[in-house]
């Protein structure tokens, strides 16, 4: 990504967020203080609205699960995070935008590996949770949104995360892509190789006029 974006690439996201932000992490999650509202939503179209400006489609054959905007804390830090979720059969799909609630910089990720969708540039890791992870699961608000909605998450799960930020620093967007595996210990190549085509199959990304 050119323009005014550096892509970084969530969860978010921010994790130090992911799968283990997007799904489990210690969160405490406070009453919303500020309105804010970082996607928006058109059957399988999902634009972001913080300062990292792209589309996402999902392909229309998934179906929609439902959105959140909360204000978890990771650590000391608290974000606003719109998140929102479609799933088809064992696949799930999730969105997340994000900004530090205070409005301060520093989400990075260039640490982790390079990769594209749609040829834009992202980075990208794979996380997978086990029954280990059940308990902070069971609490975390977007996993309840996804389960509640009749998605059947359960560990092991696993998931592919694709991050992008801006070049302040400031707000990210984190696309990720999982599903239920047999042994997190075990996963293998024909397995990421078989996400890696469903993600291209399920998941385009554009860059917001």
């Amino acid at each position: 990504m050119q323009n005014m974006l550096v892509i970084k690439s969530s969860i978010g996201s921010y994790l130090a967020t992911l799968l283990l932000a997007v799904l489990c992490s210690s969160i405490r999650v406070d009453a919303q203080e500020n309105k804010f509202k970082y996607l928006t939503i058109d059957g399988n179209r999902v634009t972001t609205e913080n300062t990292v400006k792209f589309v996402i489609r999902i392909d229309p054959k998934f179906n929609f699960l439902g959105e959140l905007d909360h204000q978890p804390l990771y650590g000391e830090k608290k974000f606003n995070v719109s998140f929102a979720a479609f799933s088809r059969g064992q696949g799930l799909a999730m969105i997340h935008a994000e900004m530090h609630t205070d409005g301060s910089g520093g989400l990075d990720y260039s640490d982790l590996k390079p990769a594209k969708l749609n040829g834009l540039k992202f980075n990208t890791r794979d996380q997978c949770a086990t029954a280990e992870d059940d308990e902070e699961l069971a609490s975390n608000p977007e996993i309840k949104l996804v389960r509640d909605a009749g998605f059947e998450l359960s560990t092991p799960f696993f998931i592919r995360q694709f991050f992008a930020t801006s070049l302040d620093g400031k707000s990210e967007l984190v696309i990720s892509y999982g599903r239920r595996v047999a042994d997190c210990s075990a996963i293998s190549k024909g397995f990421k190789n078989q996400i890696d085509q469903e993600i291209k199959r399920t998941i385009s990304v554009k860059m917001k006029d």
